[in-house]
């Protein structure tokens, strides 16, 4: 099936959904902090969040389900850039495992 939709500026592998919602982010001592999931897409995540992380540090995400019997969303991510801007950070993340 071809789909005439794919003719777009940004041409990537997987199309990002923007969904703007919280997110809860677990380092490997188990911290917790929070961000907001600007968008999704098949294979990463950017999330705009008050602290910044390393490069190549390992979270576990997880976004709520807005219905609830549905589940969340919960997935193992590498950190691939973390960028300040001004007291928020842009967390770009891969995933690396769908939980």
């Amino acid at each position: 099936m071809n789909d005439t939709r794919l003719d777009f500026a940004e041409k990537r592998s997987f199309r990002r959904m923007y969904l703007g919602t919280q997110a809860e982010l677990k380092n490997s001592q188990g911290q917790i902090y929070s961000g907001l999931c600007a968008n999704l897409s098949a294979t990463g995540l950017l999330l705009d969040a008050d602290t910044g992380f390393n490069i190549n540090e390992e979270l576990q995400v997880s976004i709520p389900s807005p219905t609830p019997n549905m589940p969340g969303y919960k997935a193992r991510c590498r950190v691939n850039r973390s960028d300040a801007h001004g007291t928020r950070f842009h967390v770009g993340l891969e995933v690396l495992e769908v939980l």
